[in-house]
């Protein structure tokens, strides 16, 4: 039967005021001066918030197995946040990397799933490893293969080495081809690795196919399906296998999306001018024609063309509509099949780009203290201590998986106030915080 989440909790009336300024941008230690509690009382209200926030998505995310939707489009992309060390006698700090895919039209963020497991502990996996002989097997063909053993942190490492014995423009290469379309090991992590100080990590392949079949799960009710992704081998393959059904039937378009996002403000203007000269010149060849059908036969034109050469991917391709998110904006079509409709494709690319998920990762950034990104960059940072990084990676997974929930439900828009959950279809108005970690829990009798 149900009962009330806050059944014999201590300070639930703090409750509200906690999970506000948890995503708010809030620090740690301000928090608890704030809010007047200690650090254990907050930890323990963190996952509280974790479970209530899963408990009420479950609750309504359950509904998108049975919805009908016709065209979807989706964007998909990786992001990392740094757990700083937490022992004196391993001073390097563990990278939590995360996928997601929000839905173009409303911004809904359908999952967030780190290469992390709090649940179980390195020296159990270890332990495991030991006794059924997976320590000396590789990891495709071990009993537990998702898991990363601790004598696999001392593979990479000695890999890293011999590869830091090459002339640097060798390993800039290799780095390069982790993200090109021929890498060797799509699923490779390049970054330097360490072993978490709690919880136990999780490889790379697992948690993005698994994030794809969830994907398609939630989506059988789509007539079609466009997919956007970063320039990321591991991701292409992972979403082949993953929808790889669709895929077949013709239902499921994916292309790589790539932009020029390092650019200065200055240089940014300059080539959004590029780009915009660029289709004013291809209209003035066809005149008569919109903005929108324009850039429909642009696509059309520039799709047949690399479709002749008989690569897959195909080469990169110029998008004709850019913006000052995505200056330079190309394309490259993951999805060829013999029997290609250029025409079809190019309305499916014509609203190609990861703006949908780069503004969820972007609030991630804004509005949690512990997840910012850190001043320095990974590589120059495995010995420094980041003010405000977290210390347990569970810590980083719980509050994603909060934020995700949040995003979704409670934070309207600038303009229409809808939330992305309105915008889908899920629900028809904004959930507060209070009914969000409000949701009723149930009885292992009930």
């Amino acid at each position: 039967m149900p009962v009330a989440p806050t059944w014999r909790q201590k300070a639930a009336d703090k409750n509200e005021i906690l999970l506000s300024l948890l995503v708010n941008k809030v620090p740690m230690r301000r928090i608890l001066e704030v809010a007047g509690v200690g650090p254990q009382t907050l930890y323990r209200k963190i996952e509280f918030f974790e479970q209530q926030c899963l408990a009420f998505a479950a609750a309504h995310e359950s509904r998108l197995r049975s919805m009908e939707f016709g065209h979807v489009d989706l964007a998909t992309d990786r992001q990392d946040y740094l757990v700083n060390w937490g022992s004196h006698l391993n001073r390097l700090s563990f990278m939590v990397r995360a996928v997601a895919t929000a839905e173009r039209r409303s911004g809904f963020v359908l999952g967030i799933h780190p290469n992390f497991d709090p649940g179980i502990g390195a020296v159990e996996v270890e332990h495991m490893a030991r006794l059924n002989g997976d320590v000396a097997r590789e990891p495709y063909a071990r009993q537990r293969p998702r898991f990363w053993l601790l004598s696999d942190y001392a593979r990479t490492a000695n890999r890293r080495e011999e590869n830091a014995a090459r002339s640097g423009a060798e390993v800039q290469d290799q780095r390069t081809r982790a993200r090109s379309f021929d890498s060797a090991d799509p699923f490779d992590e390049h970054f330097v690795q360490t072993a978490p100080s709690r919880g136990v990590q999780i490889r790379q392949e697992y948690v993005l196919m698994a994030h794809f079949l969830l994907l398609e799960e939630f989506f059988r009710g789509a007539r079609r399906i466009t997919l956007f992704m970063d320039q990321d081998a591991g991701l292409r393959t992972a979403a082949l296998v993953g929808f790889n059904e669709r895929i077949r039937r013709g239902e499921l378009e994916a292309f790589h999306v790539r932009s020029e996002k390092e650019l200065t403000v200055d240089q940014r203007d300059q080539s959004l001018a590029r780009s915009e000269r660029a289709l004013q010149q291809f209209m003035t060849k066809h005149p008569g024609l919109s903005r929108t059908d324009a850039a429909v036969l642009w696509l059309k034109e520039v799709i047949t063309g690399v479709l002749k050469d008989g690569k897959n991917p195909t080469p990169w391709a110029q998008h004709p509509l850019c913006d000052r998110a995505e200056p330079g904006k190309c394309i490259s079509l993951l999805t060829v099949r013999a029997q290609n409709d250029p025409a079809l494709l190019a309305k499916a690319a014509l609203t190609a780009g990861l703006k949908p998920i780069d503004r969820f990762f972007m609030s991630i950034r804004r509005r949690i203290s512990l997840l910012e990104r850190p001043i320095s960059t990974p590589s120059n940072a495995q010995r420094t201590c980041h003010i405000y990084a977290p210390y347990n990676p569970a810590v980083a997974c719980q509050l994603l998986n909060i934020f995700r929930v949040i995003y979704n439900y409670h934070l309207g828009g600038a303009q229409d106030k809808s939330t992305p959950a309105m915008r889908l279809g899920l629900l028809d108005r904004r959930i507060s915080l209070a009914e969000i970690i409000g949701t009723p829990r149930r009885t292992s009798g009930g």
